[in-house]
């Protein structure tokens, strides 16, 4: 074998690593792929067809405006994303909301049976009499 410097060893471990790591997320980038056309909802036969853009006319904001001028497009599924992102934050709010209630309960519970047990279990092996229990 030749005479490498630790410099040329540490290249060349690292350029097989990174080659490794890139081969590997290409494979798993594949394997995705794969099952996600194989359990798509979509026919295979349906092409993408790209959203349609509706356009709208606005109202002049100042009167030296004598033409309208258009707004920007908005596609169909703009309502559906809206939607989505609103139910997504009710649903955020929510959670954190209820956590933010069991924090407090669990706060404001005192302390717990085992808690309470392990403590006197300790004071017992500490002062060696019988531990007493109610």
């Amino acid at each position: 074998m030749e005479n490498l410097t630790l410099v040329e060893i540490a290249a060349q471990t690292t350029i097989v690593g990174m080659s490794v790591v890139f081969v590997a997320l290409f494979f798993l980038y594949v394997y995705i792929e794969t099952f996600r056309r194989i359990f798509s909802d979509e026919p295979r036969s349906a092409k993408k067809s790209a959203p349609k853009t509706v356009t709208s006319v606005t109202k002049p904001t100042s009167p030296e405006h004598d033409a309208a001028v258009p707004a920007e497009p908005e596609t169909e599924s703009s309502d559906d994303e809206m939607i989505a992102v609103a139910a997504a934050v009710a649903v955020a709010l929510v959670k954190s909301q209820h956590a933010a209630a069991a924090a407090a309960a669990a706060a404001n519970s005192g302390p717990s049976a085992w808690r309470s047990a392990g403590r006197l279990a300790a004071l017992a092996r500490r002062s060696s009499r019988p531990l007493r229990t109610n």
